[in-house]
């Protein structure tokens, strides 16, 4: 897996269900599967409950899929858990093209509207929000300027094509063979 595939899946594992979530997939992907109590092991996580309820989200979320295995003895199954590899760059793809789209919506609404700002608290107001407050800051009373916002519209521009560039990177880099 290269890296930034890795570091997206990361990221994505974080926002699913935190930052011990990250940990639990960095396991899975360095040693290709692992039990839920191998996780907490090696994680030194005292329930493994923790570690199986990521895992869950984690399955939900399409990224990772699992065998079982039954203990005849005891009748119990284990489940090992793995990447679901076939899968990886469609999640990531959808994960970065939703982040573009609001990009690309922040992006719309600041170059289609004009801003005004309180140079004192930093309040920003739309020019139909200022025009109601007769461009006066409802906080501390200071006039309110006009917002130049062609600064930020670049940003915004720039990132969007720095993702796209990632998401395209992604999306041609292929998958390794098992």
């Amino acid at each position: 897996m290269n890296a930034l595939r890795r570091k997206l899946l990361l990221e994505y594992a974080s926002d699913i269900s935190g930052p011990l979530a990250a940990k639990v997939l960095a396991v899975i992907i360095e040693r290709g599967e692992a039990t839920d109590e191998e996780i907490a092991s090696i994680l030194k996580v005292d329930n493994p409950n923790e570690v199986r309820k990521i895992l869950i989200k984690l399955h939900e979320a399409d990224i990772l899929t699992y065998r079982r295995e039954r203990d005849e003895n005891i009748g119990w199954y284990t489940y090992y858990w793995r990447l679901k590899d076939e899968n990886i760059v469609n999640v990531l793809t959808r994960r970065i093209k939703a982040v573009i789209r609001v990009l690309e919506r922040k992006m719309s609404y600041e170059q289609n509207n004009n801003f005004y700002v309180c140079l004192q608290c930093l309040r920003r107001f739309t020019i139909e929000e200022a025009y109601d407050l007769d461009f006066t800051c409802p906080e501390c009373g200071a006039i309110l300027f006009e917002d130049n916002n062609e600064e930020l519209i670049n940003v915004l521009s720039m990132l969007i094509k720095n993702i796209k560039i990632k998401l395209k990177s992604i999306s041609q880099t292929p998958i390794p063979a098992q």
